[in-house]
Parts: structure tokens; C-alpha cells; sequence
């Protein structure tokens, strides 16, 4: 990645962001999160096509992957030869200096719940750093828009949302 961090328990060859580094204020962020920990075939090359889908099409934002459960060495290495930085994070990182804060206790349960945790997670990122959010299960066919804060939403069968809109 492009600034310092975190090594991995497993190898401390990769570094990684945390949470609490400067991870600037900026409409370029892309972020996105994944903690899963069935890291199989095909989640690998779900993810791997949506990545590198949004730096294809996004050569120069800043992508930001939240995750602490991605430890696959081929992945890694893969994602951080192109604009792509790995965070691990705290829940307590990224609540810090937002209107959640104040109501952590209320919320920390579903830390360890990643579908409700990512609800929450979506719109505290966008709001502490900015840019845009998508879901790993989203290929981009086009260039983010260069405008504040934006939320991609499509089809989602946990929850039956069958529209395909963005947020701003």
C-alpha cells in the first residue's frame, strides 16, 4: 500500500492500514469490506474480479478494503500491486469521532454480526472519510462519479431490495 501499517499476524512481509491512520477526507475513496471466513475459490474470484473491476475503471481514487479476516498470501499480493489498501480495524476505530460513538454500547453487539455491522459500517466510513461505498458482489462497468458521498445499492436477496440505485 501506499502508506505504513499493520503486519499481519501471519507474515510480516504485507503491510497494512489501520483504521486510525490518515486515511484522508476525500470524494476519491472507494471503500469496501468483507469479513468472511470461508475464503474459497470462488469468493476469491468474486472479489478479485470486483476489484480490480473498480481499479480498472478508477485508476485514480484511493480504494480502501476493510477487512481482518482476508489472509489468502495470492490475494494479497494481488490487490496491493494496484491502488487497492488493506485496513484492519477496531469497531472502536471506526466509530471514533462519530455520532455513534456516544451510543457504542448500544452498538458493539453486532460487531461480531458482519451483515449488520456492514449496514452501520457503510454509512459511518462514508461519513468520517467521505467518497463512495459498494459491496464486493458489484461489478463496476463505469467511473464512480466525481461527487460527495455516495452509496451503491442493488438487489439484495437476504433482503428482497430488488432496485438498483445510488444514494448521493
Amino acid at each position: 500500500p501506499k502508506n505504513g501499517g499493520l503486519s499481519d499476524n501471519n507474515s510480516s512481509i504485507y503491510n497494512y492500514l489501520d483504521a486510525k491512520c490518515n486515511i484522508e477526507k476525500n470524494i476519491n475513496n472507494i471503500f469496501c469490506y468483507w469479513e468472511w471466513y470461508n475464503f474459497d475459490k470462488s469468493t476469491y474470484l468474486m472479489l478479485k474480479t470486483t476489484l480490480l473491476s473498480i481499479c480498472n475503471y478508477n485508476p485514480n481514487k484511493n480504494i480502501y478494503l476493510f477487512s481482518n479476516t482476508i489472509k489468502d498470501v495470492n490475494f494479497i499480493q494481488l490487490i496491493q500491486t494496484k491502488n487497492i489498501n488493506i485496513v484492519r480495524y477496531k469497531y472502536k476505530d471506526i466509530i471514533e469521532g462519530t455520532p455513534v460513538e456516544k451510543y457504542h454500547e448500544k452498538y458493539k453487539n453486532i460487531y461480531n454480526n458482519p451483515r449488520p455491522f456492514c449496514d452501520l459500517f457503510r454509512l459511518l466510513v462514508i461519513w468520517k472519510y467521505g467518497g463512495s461505498y459498494t459491496d464486493l458482489d458489484n461489478l463496476c462497468i463505469q467511473k464512480f462519479p466525481d461527487k460527495k458521498n455516495i452509496l451503491c445499492r442493488c438487489y439484495d436477496w437476504h433482503y428482497g431490495v430488488k432496485d438498483i440505485d445510488c444514494i448521493e
